[in-house]
């Protein structure tokens, strides 16, 4: 299997699922209208290979993206993208330590306690593409021009842009 969309409400069916029946060498990975709670923790641990994932409009109570999977394990993700979920300086911490990221993409992200600050051209020198937008008028982050600004100051026109939205539709 070269690619899975997942669209789970209840995601103890999830990780059953995972656990079970995905094989652990698929290489696109999506995840949409979910809610992951505290017992999701490393719920895709077993996912090194997948080389694009997308989580889309996703709910985390009492747990933050990366925690989704097990720190230390050497994740081959190349593109991320993430899509009305809030952003915290963990993620950020996260998406850094990936070795082999190229294109990363926020759409009608929050950037809870200016998580963005750790989107450097230091920690972030491999990208080829990094995106940051919103495609809602009901998307409302009051540091979201503070967040544009600041990418516009740190990345070349070359590497960021404010749109990304064909990422999302790439899977």
């Amino acid at each position: 299997m070269e690619s899975l969309i997942l669209n789970f409400k209840i995601l103890q069916k999830l990780e059953n699922l995972f656990l079970k029946f995905v094989s652990n060498d698929l290489l696109s990975l999506r995840i949409e209208h979910s809610c992951f709670n505290e017992c999701n923790r490393g719920v895709l641990k077993k996912f090194v290979e997948v080389l694009d994932l997308q989580i889309n409009d996703c709910t985390f109570k009492k747990i933050s993206f990366h925690e989704l999977f097990k720190p230390y394990i050497e994740y081959k993700l190349s593109a991320v993208g993430l899509k009305n979920i809030n952003i915290k300086i963990g993620d950020m911490i996260f998406l850094k330590n990936l070795t082999n990221l190229k294109e990363l993409y926020f759409s009608n992200c929050n950037f809870v306690n200016k998580s963005y600050l750790y989107l450097t051209k230091l920690h972030f020198m491999l990208l080829t593409d990094l995106s940051c937008d919103s495609d809602s008028e009901n998307f409302i982050d009051p540091d979201f021009k503070e967040v544009i600004s600041f990418l516009y100051t740190e990345f070349t026109s070359r590497v960021f842009s404010r749109g990304g939205i064909l990422f999302f539709s790439r899977i």
